[in-house]
């Protein structure tokens, strides 16, 4: 066998393997998304408790102070920590479900990537390495015809 022979069929081999590791590549990005998906859901959660238990205490401060259990100055002064961190803890959450929808989108995309519907830069890479391929089996056949 000629030297190029063998290298043509050591690339081919190359582009073959690379092809056929592509749904494996693409499970794992998908399941380390997923997994951020997750966190970042666990994390929405606990945000959303801690809004509702701040809202919650100001209703109790409220019912609280009408009932006379609470004084004015107190009243005052813990309604204000209270709602402060209600801000905080919504400013927050909103900020999370950003971070959370960039997820979705990053998801959708690789969804799209590993289905190849043309989008993608990677689905044009892989139709180029197609062709490559389609071009040397052509090659081949017409060197084993002249013979």
């Amino acid at each position: 066998m000629s030297e190029v022979a063998i290298l043509i069929g050591v690339f081919a081999a190359a582009i073959i393997g690379y092809a056929a590791m592509l749904p494996i590549l693409a499970e794992r990005q998908i399941a380390g998304i997923e997994r951020k998906r997750y966190n970042r859901q666990h994390d929405l959660d606990e945000l959303q408790a801690r809004f509702h238990r701040l809202i919650e205490s100001v209703l109790d401060l409220d019912f609280d102070y009408d009932m006379g259990k609470v004084t004015p100055e107190v009243y005052v002064e813990q309604r204000k920590m209270l709602i402060g961190r209600s801000v905080s803890a919504l400013i927050q959450l909103d900020k999370a479900e950003a971070q959370w929808n960039r997820v979705d989108q990053e998801i959708e995309q690789v969804i799209a990537n590993y289905r190849g519907d043309g989008t993608s830069p990677r689905a044009d890479h892989v139709e180029a390495v197609d062709g490559e391929i389609e071009a040397m089996i052509t090659a081949r056949r017409q060197k084993a015809v002249q013979g």
